[in-house]
């Protein structure tokens, strides 16, 4: 799953997202953001934050404002959980734009290939 957001951070203390029951939390005060125990300095431009995140069966990545913050992460998501989740706390904060996409399985095109060149050597 790929996630696009960019929010106005306002007057929220704290904004959270929930990736597929992982949280990602920014601290507005702190200028931080944090995820499965990593965590990282992301200032807010114009009183904005954006965040790119990708994730698949084994990692979480995420991409901050315009990639001036990286985060790689490992981690197993089970597949049976795909909720999404944004909220924030200690004030109001607003969505500008949020996009998400569903990614395909890069597994299948190998295991295609696999089995055409497979075929191809019979």
């Amino acid at each position: 799953m790929e996630i696009d957001a960019q929010v106005d951070i306002g007057r929220a203390k704290e904004i959270s997202f929930g990736l597929h029951g992982v949280p990602a939390v920014y601290d507005v005060t702190a200028h931080k953001i944090s995820c499965l125990g990593c965590q990282a300095a992301l200032v807010p431009k114009d009183g904005k934050i954006s965040l790119h995140v990708f994730l698949d069966r084994a990692a979480v990545d995420i991409f901050g404002n315009e990639g001036t913050l990286y985060m790689p992460m490992a981690k197993a998501f089970s597949l049976e959980n795909r909720s999404l989740k944004l909220s924030c706390r200690g004030g109001n904060a607003r969505i500008i734009s949020l996009k998400v996409y569903e990614l395909k399985s890069a597994w299948d095109r190998i295991n295609d290939e696999i089995a055409m060149a497979s075929n191809d050597s019979h």
